[in-house]
């Protein structure tokens, strides 16, 4: 299982049309690896949820190089502090 930390104080930006929101990879490779997904993120929410400024996902594709959408990563769990604005379907940062 992978998890992204992310602390980031820079501006997130919308997606253009160059950053697709599926990598066509399957979500989990077990049944035991999709409840466990689940129940971590589920998890992180209920710790983090008086933080206003915490985001709590998973398996969303997190683009990380302005400009190439080959430059990404789809972590299983994913939290992201400091985040400004989210982008649909996928986050980027610069």
């Amino acid at each position: 299982m992978c998890i992204l930390v992310l602390e980031q104080n820079q501006h997130v930006l919308q997606p253009a049309d160059e950053y697709p929101t599926t990598d066509g990879q399957p979500m989990a490779e077990t049944e035991i690896h999709l409840l466990a997904m689940l129940h971590l993120i589920g998890a992180l929410r209920y710790f983090f949820r008086q933080q206003k400024d915490v985001y709590v996902i998973g398996n969303m594709l997190f683009y990380y190089h302005k400009g190439d959408p080959q430059a990404r990563r789809a972590p299983d769990v994913m939290v992201a502090f400091s985040l400004r604005v989210l982008c649909n379907g996928c986050f980027c940062v610069i």
